[in-house]
Parts: C-alpha cells; structure tokens; sequence
C-alpha cells in the first residue's frame, strides 16, 4: 500500500494479489476530496487522467462502455473483458460521499477505482469494490461468521481499527 497527500485531499494505491499471467497490477486506487472539490460531479476522463491513465487491458474504455451495478453503497461501474480461459479482468469506479459512509480525514467523497483480473469471474473479481469491502458495515459487523479485514485506513472510517 502506498499513501499521498494530494492538493485537496488524499490517495492510497492497494496492492491486491495477482494470481494470474496479466499484464499490469491488480489495484484499488483510493481518492479523497475536501471542501469545494467535493462539490464537483465525477467525471470518468478527469479522474482517470487523475490516477494516471485507465490500467491494462483497460486504456481504451470509454464512459459509455461501462455498466452499472448497484449495492448498500449506491452505483457503481464497472466493465470486464476476457483475458483467456476462465481468467476475467474488470474495471470498476465509483464515488463515495458522506451520506453513503464515513469518510476519513473530513473528506467530502472519495473517489475508487479497482482494476482486477483472476481467475473467476467478473462478479468475484469485483469483491474489493463493494459494500463488503469497502463500506462501513465490513468494519463494525461481520458479514461472514469470521473477523473482517478492511484493505485501508482510507477505506475505513476511523483510525481505531485492529490490523491483523
């Protein structure tokens, strides 16, 4: 994991295992914004010029290419691509806002993308991305009989969390 200071907020890049023979890094890229930078509308270009550029096999998806999905947390997008035998990538965005869950470091949104590719498929590879892993629920509950695991402070609400 690594952790920035931007100009108005925030930004972690996630390591996630790469079990697979795909070009490029399995990652969560984590973006928060304060203050009046938290006000504008997400758009998909800024933010992926943002990050530096859409990862493999993604770098020419276009907006419109994306589809949505919906969970506790709101909307999301995302887009897959078959990179061989049982071996699925996906890209995923999506904001999160106050409303939605707590954010750290009084920031307004954040701002996730995911690039991960395994082998599965697509509904597995987005596992990182949603409620479950990301949302508040996956630090003060426990979805599955077993201790939960955040992958960031970032990703968690507060700074009272137990790494194991």
């Amino acid at each position: 994991m690594m952790q920035r200071g931007l100009l108005g907020g925030s930004e972690q890049r996630i390591g996630l295992p790469n079990n697979v023979a795909v070009p490029g890094d399995n990652l969560l890229i984590l973006r928060t914004r304060l203050g009046h930078l938290a006000a504008a509308r997400f758009r998909f270009e800024e933010f992926v010029t943002r990050i530096g550029g859409a990862p493999a096999p993604f770098t020419s998806v276009k907006p419109g290419a994306l589809m949505t999905g919906e969970d506790s947390l709101g909307l999301y997008f995302w887009t897959e691509e078959a990179v061989g035998p049982n071996v699925t990538c996906v890209l995923a965005l999506r904001r999160l806002t106050q409303a939605e869950r707590g954010l750290p470091q009084g920031a307004g949104v954040m701002d996730v993308m995911l690039r991960n590719c395994i082998a599965g498929t697509a509904a597995e590879a987005l596992v990182p991305v949603l409620d479950a892993s990301i949302g508040y629920g996956a630090v003060a509950g426990n979805t599955g009989g077993g201790s939960t695991r955040m992958l960031s402070p970032l990703a968690a609400p507060g700074a009272d969390l137990e790494w194991k």
